[in-house]
């Protein structure tokens, strides 16, 4: 009995102990009462944190492809203790489309004095990625870390003539990606002083695709007042000409044309309510069908909404929002080319033609390829971001810039830090970290921070960082052997390379690929064909066109370019032949409702460009059926279809 008793004594103890906590826990779990309901976090590590909060209705059905709309009210106590699902991506066990959340970390005790807000947007090429990222270490230095999901892929990026037709007025009709980041920055202003965080002071940071949205949301009308301070790891500055919305401009065919081509890939094309058909697709069937984006990730459109212009125009007018800029990239972001290859780019013909200078500036020889990927980083980041931050002092708005070349354990093959290696060194979560990362991290973290509590990166204990500007062009380094600023770093090469995107630029260059750059717009009959070999050409085309009109798909295989058809797949090519045939048969398109209306020949004569106008109901649609082939070799339509 005695042994009995004594041993129940541990039991009770445990069951008082765990009631206890229990209690404690119930009283003390942090409760925020926000403008839809409120919510019920949790403490962690003595922080208040609130996940997968709703900062706009699901963006499903009806609201697939249009401006996200207000959360609807709950009753009772939501519990905000998970993350929400991800976008719809390839890469995430966990999404779904409804997806707009966001996340909170603050410290116990901001709500008694209001701390500055960071407001974290992910990377991932617009692709892929969320907001789940730990905010913790922010919120320990005295921070209300916000970090948030958006719309991915072809769910951001999308238009179709259907789905403009009664889109409301005013509404912004394409990049609901942005206009997704607008929707959690204005739920910010709304309710984020329940949570302790100073709506006056809102800095806005993201890498990569994340840094390309802050450059963006800087050249948004939608995004002005919504932020204090930005912040642009990585990012892509700005460099176009960007795609219209339903116009071609300077070679790029508008997004509804994609969006056409789309719904002829699914069968839609003859539906009597094309919009409703497309919004009635299960979400798991777009995100497989993947994007037809620009190098498989990035997009941005110009929509005269959410944005009026190309955003390097934007800036050179001075008319992006004013406010403090920091503005950086990595050593070796031309790791990134990898992925997105540098064929898909503009410059690359302007670039080339300054190799024999480029080459020494880099240590390598004209002909090494690994010279290409480091002007693919130098171009598309480092270039075009201090691009803009150059553009700030002429708005009399302080601007920063940094570069970022520290490695881990580095060895003496390292060509440096790539993309997006900073980003475990801004939020202070590396694994295993030395002395020297934890430096790095410590003072990469306090400037951050710093900024978005003054709108200034210096401060006590963190190593000066000049601003930039046309007379002190300086630089932060963050470096193996220090943190040190530099002036006109890499000058000699930066010089050549503006050089060359601005030639790209006022020429009118488009995103063609490096074989297409050579190619002229079509402007007529071209002189360089004889009588002769513009009859046979105009036969040609007319047989592949009549080929279509009837559905006879193998003549079509026929008379397609055997390269291209073998490169794409004879799977691809039919059924991209079937689409253009099904929509040619939908609107009955007879023989003569068809006029060449120009044909081009390249500069080396081996190839032209065939641009046919298309009349429905005898009236003459734009222009935009294309055919490119080779003028000794057979034909093969060009993906155009407007």
């Amino acid at each position: 009995m005695q042994r009995g008793h004594t041993g129940s004594l541990p039991i009770a103890m445990a069951l008082w102990v765990l009631l206890s906590a229990t209690c404690s826990w119930a009283q003390t779990a942090p409760r925020v009462v926000i403008d839809s309901g409120e919510l019920e976090g949790v403490i962690t590590d003595g922080l208040h944190v609130f996940k997968g909060i709703p900062y706009a209705a699901p963006p499903v059905a009806e609201l697939r492809w249009r401006a996200p709309q207000p959360v609807k009210k709950w009753s009772g106590v939501r519990k905000a203790k998970e993350y929400g699902s991800d976008a719809p991506q390839k890469l995430s066990a966990n999404q779904d489309e409804d997806c707009l959340f966001l996340n909170v970390w603050a410290p116990a005790d901001a709500v008694a004095s209001p701390r500055p807000v960071m407001v974290w947007i992910h990377g991932g090429g617009f692709i892929q990625g969320s907001g789940k990222i730990n905010g913790e270490s922010f919120a320990k230095r005295g921070v209300v870390l916000v970090s948030i999901n958006y719309r991915l892929g072809r769910f951001g990026a999308f238009a179709h003539p259907s789905l403009l037709k009664n889109l409301p007025n005013g509404e912004p009709p394409a990049n609901f990606w942005l206009q997704d980041q607008v929707a959690a920055l204005q739920w910010v202003q709304r309710n984020i002083e329940g949570f302790g965080g100073d709506p006056n002071r809102v800095t806005i940071f993201g890498v990569s695709a994340g840094g390309t949205s802050v450059n963006l949301l800087m050249a948004s009308p939608l995004a002005k007042g919504l932020f204090h301070r930005a912040i642009a790891q990585s990012g892509i500055g700005g460099y176009g000409p960007y795609r219209r919305l339903q116009e071609e401009h300077r070679g790029r065919e508008p997004l509804t044309a994609l969006g056409e081509r789309y719904a002829m890939s699914q069968g839609l094309a003859g539906k009597a309510d094309v919009a409703a058909a497309l919004r009635a697709l299960p979400w798991s069937t777009i995100a497989k069908a993947g994007t037809d984006q620009d190098g498989g990730g990035f997009e941005v459109v110009v929509d005269g909404v959410s944005l009026r212009d190309d955003p390097q125009l934007i800036f050179e007018q001075g008319l992006q929002n004013r406010v403090p800029f920091i503005g950086g990239c990595n050593s070796f972001e031309g790791n990134l080319s990898l992925v997105l290859p540098w064929t898909d780019q503009p410059p690359k013909a302007e670039v080339e033609k300054r190799l024999d200078k480029l080459a020494p500036l880099y240590g390598r020889k004209p002909n090494d390829s690994g010279l290409w990927a480091d002007l693919y980083g130098d171009v598309f980041f480092r270039a075009s971001t201090l691009h803009l931050v150059r553009s700030m002092e002429p708005v009399s708005t302080p601007a920063w810039t940094y570069y970022f070349d520290y490695v881990r354990g580095r060895g003496k093959n390292s060509r440096g830090a790539g993309h997006g290696s900073e980003v475990g060194f801004v939020f202070d979560n590396l694994i295993l970290p030395g002395a020297a990362d934890r430096d790095i991290s410590h003072a990469m973290q306090g400037h951050w921070i710093q900024f978005a509590k003054t709108g200034d990166p210096n401060g006590s204990g963190l190593p000066p960082w000049p601003g930039y500007s046309s007379k002190e062009p300086m630089t932060l380094v963050y470096g193996q052997n220090g943190i040190t600023a530099t002036r006109d770093l890499h000058k000699a090469s930066f010089d050549l390379l503006f050089e060359a995107m601005n030639a790209t630029w006022s020429n009118g260059s488009s995103a063609m690929t490096a074989s297409d750059s050579s190619k002229p717009t079509p402007t007529g009959s071209d002189p360089k064909l004889s009588a002769e070999s513009e009859k046979a050409l105009r036969e040609r085309v007319s047989a592949l066109f009549e080929a279509l009109r009837t559905g006879d798909i193998a003549k079509c295989i026929e008379l397609s370019d055997p390269a291209v058809v073998s490169a794409k797949g004879k799977d691809v090519a039919e059924k991209f032949f079937k689409s253009v045939s099904g929509l040619i048969k939908f609107a009955k398109v007879k023989a003569e409702d068809r006029t060449i209306k120009s044909i081009t020949v390249s500069d080396d004569g081996k190839s032209a460009r065939v641009t046919i106008e298309l009349k429905l109901n005898g009236k003459p649609q734009p222009p935009g059926v294309e055919v490119w082939g080779l003028l000794d070799g057979q034909w093969y339509y060009q993906e155009t279809t407007k």
